[in-house]
């Protein structure tokens, strides 16, 4: 009888399999546990704003035009909600920003922090040509001001 050949020890392969496994189970969870927790403070800014919301009610229309509006001077960094998602930019004061939202019950809202030398000095949100809402400096030197609109 022939020698029998000794077995290939399949011990790195298993060890390699198990290792890419670790790895993708502790990205897909680190990476989930990222979403959860950026997902959560998305939706505790929004409610922050939601409950400082002026209630506004008005007609239906096809669209609505929001006029999203900071004055000031200075550099500021401005965060708004369009009625569909939240933008960030910096820029300028004063600035103005235009949205047409296609809902007839809509939350629109405008927020902004001042840099070094930034000092914004009021916040105004018009809807379909109606001032709704002005408000001025907060002590950190922001503003803020936010329209629940419904119809």
């Amino acid at each position: 009888m022939p020698p029998v050949a000794p077995r290939k020890r399949r011990t790195g392969l298993i060890v390699t399999i198990v290792a890419v496994v670790l790895v993708l189970c502790c990205g897909v969870t680190g990476g989930g546990g990222w979403w959860l927790y950026s997902s959560y403070q998305a939706g505790a800014d929004d409610r922050e704003m939601k409950d400082s919301a002026v209630g506004v009610y008005g007609y239906k229309y096809d669209e609505h035009k929001a006029i999203l509006s900071l004055g000031g001077q200075g550099t500021v960094t401005i965060e708004y909600f369009d009625g569909s998602a939240k933008q960030t930019t910096t820029s300028q004061l004063p600035w103005q920003k235009t949205v047409t939202v296609a809902k007839d019950d809509f939350l629109v809202w405008v927020r902004s922090t001042a840099d070094s030398a930034g000092s914004p000095q009021r916040c105004t949100i018009e809807i379909d040509g109606s001032r709704s809402t002005a408000m001025g400096p907060d002590s950190s030197q922001r503003v803020a001001c936010a329209v629940s609109f419904n119809s």
